[in-house]
């Protein structure tokens, strides 16, 4: 049981790190209002494309880290605790 949610939980950590790294190595640039991220991402033609990334995406990104803390958080509050009852 828990083993396949902490699964799922290091799984999404996962994805959220890969979203993570395009928007830190890429190149930003800054315009009136905002900025931009371009990822450098190959085509299947070999040919190479920009992916652009803008604030919207950033707050969207932050705000999955923090949902996934706070579900991390609960997850590990309630395996201690099912676990201290089995051994009491």
């Amino acid at each position: 049981m828990y083993k396949e949610e902490f699964a799922k939980l290091l799984e999404n950590a996962k994805r959220l790190a890969g979203q993570r790294n395009v928007l830190v190595h890429g190149e930003w640039a800054f315009k009136k209002g905002g900025f931009e991220v371009i990822e450098k991402k190959a085509k299947q033609t070999g040919e190479r494309q920009n992916r652009i990334a803008e604030h919207k995406e950033l707050l969207s990104l932050c705000q999955r880290y923090n949902d996934l803390e706070v579900t991390i958080r609960m997850f590990i509050s309630s395996a201690a605790l099912s676990i201290a009852r089995k051994t009491s």
